[in-house]
């Protein structure tokens, strides 16, 4: 069984189709969406019959394949381009999550942050960027406490999933991370580019949004 975590400002509902990677010390498996029941899903998969401890990662999408450390480092993918499905103001396949399995239930902690953005119509990408090119994106390890190692991306680019966004509010997810110089989103439609500034030290926390 496991529940999904709640982001600021979006709260993300199991889908029947949601797949999620479960580690039990051999290998990768993936778990299918059984039934989900008030919010809460159960999940269903085959784990080898000798596996005592497992970690879990939704979506399956931003599992790696290196298997988790013994103090629970998994590897993971966060991607530095993120589309937007139609209909969405968020890439969920960005919004990594990861827990560990206790007594058969698993409870998935966002690794991300987010920066909630107000588009306005007519926008055909938008990328966040640190003055300092602080890495934001790309393959990283993180455990349900704690993120650690370095990513591998310095810039998050998000895209609509048609020509351009519909205007309002949208989100890009990026690693917790100091700015230590600030940051910059830059807004480009054809022909034209327009960018916003944040100056000074500007800190992303982990299950924060800005």
């Amino acid at each position: 069984v496991a529940v999904k975590s709640t982001y600021d400002g979006v709260k993300i509902g199991w889908e029947t189709d949601d797949l999620v990677a479960i580690y039990d010390g051999t290998a990768k498996r993936q778990f299918t969406v059984k039934s989900i029941d008030n919010g809460i899903a159960t999940l269903q998969g085959q784990v080898s019959k000798d596996a005592t401890e497992f970690y879990a990662v939704f979506p399956y999408s931003a599992a790696g394949d290196v298997l988790p450390t013994q103090d629970g480092q998994v590897s993971l993918n966060m991607p530095a381009v993120q589309t937007l499905a139609e209909g969405k103001n968020f890439d969920e396949d960005a919004m990594v999550t990861v827990g560990k399995v206790q007594d058969g239930n698993v409870v998935l902690k966002n690794v991300v942050s987010l920066l909630k953005l107000n588009i306005p119509e007519g926008v055909a990408s938008v990328r966040l960027q640190g003055f300092a090119y602080e890495n934001i994106a790309g393959a990283v390890t993180a455990s349900a406490d704690a993120v650690a190692g370095a990513a591998e991306s310095s810039s998050v680019t998000l895209m609509p999933s048609g020509e351009t966004f519909a205007a309002g509010t949208h989100y890009i997810a990026l690693l917790p991370t100091k700015f230590t110089a600030g940051f910059k989103v830059i807004y480009s439609k054809t022909g034209q580019m327009a960018v916003a500034k944040a100056e000074g030290e500007v800190e992303f926390p982990r299950k924060g949004g800005f």
